[in-house]
């Protein structure tokens, strides 16, 4: 399956959320403190590109402000480094849930716009370098469900582990291997008969 790799925007800071910072800084404890600028430095280009995987550029340096207001907020759930980064992907998941809500009653403008101005952010498909086979992977990915299309790009393009997805999905390890499993068939009954990966070794689903 293709990478889909984007790069952060370069020395992009979200100034709000060092103002949110400033204002609830006295209830945070030093620790704290620490904890969410290290996670913020060294986790903002993973959780940008996970959400420009899945929006536009835009919509994603957004969402990814969004989502660390939040672990702000909620700094005294944010886990250990172990699993900060899966549990940053789920609040990434749910913040990016919410925009898209948000954002339906202006999605007519914004085609219209798109149109008359006879330009529109490139799709994922169109910034990654792909032949037929992966645009095989990829039109047989956009027929599953969307519960399944983010458990394989979790697994595939965030390169997470099965406990990692159940910690950014909120679900068991048990669960995820059950749900990546049947996601996997379905993703193969939907392949061209002739389509094979010769280099993968499926993982082997619950007996």
């Amino acid at each position: 399956m293709a990478n889909g790799e984007v790069e952060a925007p370069a020395g992009h800071m979200v100034d709000r959320v060092g103002v949110a910072m400033l204002g609830s800084r006295s209830s945070a404890t030093a620790e704290q403190e620490e904890a969410f600028c290290d996670a913020y430095h060294t986790y903002y280009p993973h959780v940008f590109r996970y959400l420009r995987r899945r929006t536009d550029e835009q919509s994603a340096m957004d969402a990814t402000a969004d989502t660390f207001l939040v672990a702000w907020r909620r700094r005294n759930d944010m886990p250990g480094e172990t699993s900060c980064l899966p549990w940053l992907y789920g609040v990434a998941r749910r913040v990016l849930s919410n925009q898209r809500r948000s954002q339906r009653r202006w999605r007519a403008l914004t085609t219209k716009i798109a149109a008359t101005s006879g330009r529109c952010d490139p799709s994922i498909e169109e910034r990654v370098i792909h032949d037929d086979r992966t645009q095989a992977v990829i039109d047989a990915m956009a027929k599953l469900r969307p519960d399944d299309q983010e458990l394989l790009r979790l697994a595939e393009w965030e390169g997470l582990s099965h406990a990692e997805i159940g910690v950014a999905v909120g679900c068991s390890t048990h669960a995820v291997d059950q749900r990546m499993y049947r996601a996997m068939k379905r993703l193969a009954a939907e392949l061209p008969h002739d389509w094979s990966e010769p280099d993968r070794t499926p993982e082997e689903g619950p007996s």
